[in-house]
C-alpha cells in the first residue's frame, strides 16, 4: 500500500478542527502539500462545510492558483465524518489526469475500512473556476460578531446563539442577515 499516512493524519486534523468550529491554516497547507506528494497530477482540493444553526456554509479551495474547469480531469470525494464522527462536510480532490485517484481511493477504502458508498470516485466536476481561498468566512465573521454583541449584552454563548437563530427564523432571513441586523444596530 502506498498511501502516505500523513495525508490521513491531515484529514483527521482537519475534521477535528471543523467539528470544533474552526480550522488551522497550517493543517490546510499540510493537506495540500501531502496531497501533491501522494498524487503527482493533483491540482488540489475543495472542502465543503454545510451551514448549521450557528454558522453559514464554508467552501475552502486548496489550490495554489486559479484552476479552470477544463484543467480538471477527475475527482475523488470523501466525507469528513470518516475521519471524525462529528465532522460535517466533504473533501473533493482534483487532478489533471483521468483515473489519478484510483490507487488513492483503494488505499483509503482499505486503511479506513470504508464501504463502497463512502467514496465517490466520479463526483461532479466544477463548472466554474476554483479560486484559492475560503468562501463564507466573511459571513462567519459577521455571525461571530453578532454573537459577541449579544454576549456583551449579558447573554451566555448558548443564549446568544439561540437568540441569533430565533431572530433569523422569526424574520425568515437566514443567519447572515440576522447577524448583520444585530451588528448594524450596535454601530
Amino acid at each position: 500500500m502506498n498511501l502516505p499516512l500523513a495525508l490521513i493524519g491531515d484529514l483527521q486534523d482537519l475534521a477535528i478542527d471543523l467539528a470544533a468550529g474552526s480550522y488551522s491554516r497550517t493543517t490546510l497547507e499540510m493537506l495540500q502539500r501531502d496531497l501533491s506528494g501522494s498524487v503527482a497530477t493533483a491540482l488540489g482540493a475543495s472542502i465543503t462545510v454545510p451551514s448549521t444553526r450557528v454558522r453559514e456554509a464554508l467552501q475552502f479551495n486548496l489550490v495554489s492558483q486559479t484552476v479552470e474547469p477544463h484543467e480538471i480531469a477527475t475527482g475523488l470525494t470523501l466525507p469528513l465524518n470518516r475521519f471524525w464522527t462529528t465532522a460535517a462536510g466533504a473533501i473533493t480532490f482534483y487532478a489533471t489526469a483521468p483515473r489519478a485517484f484510483v490507487q488513492l481511493a483503494a488505499d483509503f477504502a482499505s486503511v479506513l475500512q470504508l464501504s463502497p458508498g463512502d467514496l465517490d470516485e466520479h463526483p461532479p466536476l466544477p463548472v466554474t473556476p476554483l479560486h484559492p481561498g475560503i468562501r463564507g468566512l466573511q459571513d462567519l465573521t459577521v455571525v461571530n460578531q453578532a454573537v459577541g454583541i449579544l454576549m456583551g449584552r449579558g447573554r451566555s454563548l448558548d443564549q446568544a446563539r439561540a437568540e441569533l437563530r430565533h431572530r433569523a427564523e422569526k424574520s425568515n432571513t437566514g443567519l447572515l442577515k440576522a447577524a448583520l441586523a444585530i451588528r448594524d444596530s450596535y454601530c
